[in-house]
């Protein structure tokens, strides 16, 4: 990940694609990954501060099942 010199600070601005390719993913679909996973996380984060009773986890995986419940097809309903 690249930071920002100019802010002085070490917060990461740009994400790193290496190590998803390191692991054969391909470099587009390792850039949508990380893009994916950030959105959570920024989802995710606010909830975390202002819940002190829960873990970081547990409200990435609500995140996560937010975004799946957009985007995952309806399950089939039995007649």
């Amino acid at each position: 990940m690249a930071t920002s010199p100019a802010a002085g600070n070490c917060f990461h601005t740009q994400p790193h694609p290496a190590a998803p390719e390191r692991r054969g993913v391909e470099p587009g679909k390792a850039r949508f990954i990380i893009d994916v996973v950030l959105a959570i996380h920024r989802r995710a984060m606010p909830r975390w501060l202002a819940e002190p009773d829960t873990t970081l986890a547990q409200v990435m995986a609500q995140a996560a099942a937010e975004l799946r419940e957009v985007v995952a097809p309806p399950a089939p309903t039995i007649r």
